[in-house]
């Protein structure tokens, strides 16, 4: 009786363990996702950048 009990207390165990560990791959994977988003956004930004800067180039050889 007493092993029984110890035996289901092991397997919750292990399971909150599994849980727990799955939970935390979520939240590495959902980091991962953010930062890929954060890089996409500055890189967008860069184009952007560099866009605005070809646009007043242009703007300058036109007038000069």
């Amino acid at each position: 009786m007493l092993l029984l009990l110890l035996l289901i207390l092991l397997l919750l165990l292990l399971l909150l363990l599994l849980l727990l560990l799955l939970l935390l791959l979520l939240l590495l994977l959902l980091l991962l996702l953010l930062l890929l988003l954060l890089l996409l956004l500055l890189l967008l930004l860069l184009l952007l950048l560099l866009l605005l800067l070809l646009l007043l180039l242009l703007l300058y050889c036109y007038y000069y």
